[in-house]
């Protein structure tokens, strides 16, 4: 059974607060930086954290996360009260906070600017004036 939106957002929250934010490969030579489900020192996005260690692969990599609900059979990790366009708004404000706006460079994390814009997200609105979420 998924998670709960309140859930997930709480988890988004925690995991930016506990600097395990953002999820990505840095510019090396000529390999521009990218954003990653997840990396080889356990750091998972947006929507890695949603994966279960079972159920993840590699391969994953290469695709968009609509892509990857449907071609893994994932609609079961969509936190309830969420769908797939949600995920990929959520991922967006991820990789926002990521790589600079060249989507070449990894820039320092913002924890605050980062859940301002998720409460921003019209998926989670109804969470924007709850201060439980943000202490």
């Amino acid at each position: 059974m998924a998670i709960s939106k309140r859930e997930y957002l709480q988890t988004l929250i925690q995991t930016s607060k506990d600097g395990k934010f953002p999820s990505v490969r840095p510019k090396q030579d000529c390999i521009v930086a990218r954003c990653l489900y997840r990396t080889n020192d356990g750091r998972a996005c947006a929507f890695g954290l949603l994966i279960p260690d079972n159920r993840y692969c590699a391969n994953m990599e290469e695709f968009s996360s609509s892509r990857i609900i449907e071609k893994y059979k994932l609609q079961d990790v969509i936190p309830e009260g969420l769908d797939h366009n949600d995920i990929r708004e959520i991922q967006r404000v991820h990789d926002k906070h990521a790589l600079d706006s060249t989507e070449t460079q990894v820039i320092p994390w913002k924890h605050k600017s980062f859940v301002n814009a998720l409460l921003s997200l019209g998926c989670f609105a109804e969470f924007a004036g709850d201060k439980s979420l943000v202490a």
